[in-house]
């Protein structure tokens, strides 16, 4: 009686053992798409403050309007792309860039220093920015750190930021 005792426990041990063995290779295939599948969807998020306190775009996109606000973007994508590359950042990763600003300020200081139009251009440079994919530019009126709060709210409790 103890040999079948200990024949039925080795039975039932060995069936644990592959049902575990079977569990952990279905765990390991979830695992491996999981990671393929963030290593696709990770991006860089670039969050930048341009009211016009020493971090804003050079008045030269600003002039040339639209043509203007697609070259800043695309430039800050490749600049940004660029240090990601130099870190052994995989290239495919996306770069996301949103700019915030009092919109009206920057206007009136352009206008300020003898810019032609300065509404116009501001306009369309933010137009032009707008349509390349993955940037956007965002007028936060006027207000004490509006473009501070804009990014310190793109930074915080964002399930996405994990892909970040």
């Amino acid at each position: 009686m103890r040999c079948d005792e200990l024949e039925g426990d080795f039975l039932s041990e060995r069936t644990s053992r592959q049902q575990f063995q079977h569990s952990a290779r279905d765990l390991d295939t979830k695992l491996r798409a999981l990671q393929t599948s963030v290593k696709k969807s990770a991006f860089v998020l670039v969050l930048i403050d341009a009211d016009h306190d020493g971090y804003t775009f050079s008045d030269d996109y600003i002039t040339r309007g639209a043509d203007g606000g697609q070259s800043a973007a695309r430039e800050l994508q490749k600049g940004v792309q660029t240090q990601l590359l130099a870190r052994g950042v995989d290239e495919n990763v996306l770069v996301v860039v949103r700019a915030f600003a009092n919109t009206e300020a920057v206007t009136r200081i352009l206008g300020e220093s003898g810019v032609h139009e300065p509404k116009t251009k501001m306009t369309r440079f933010i137009q032009g920015f707008n349509q390349i994919k993955f940037c956007d530019f965002v007028s936060v009126g006027s207000g004490k750190d509006r473009a501070d709060e804009k990014i310190k709210g793109n930074t915080r409790n964002k399930p996405w930021m994990q892909l970040c």
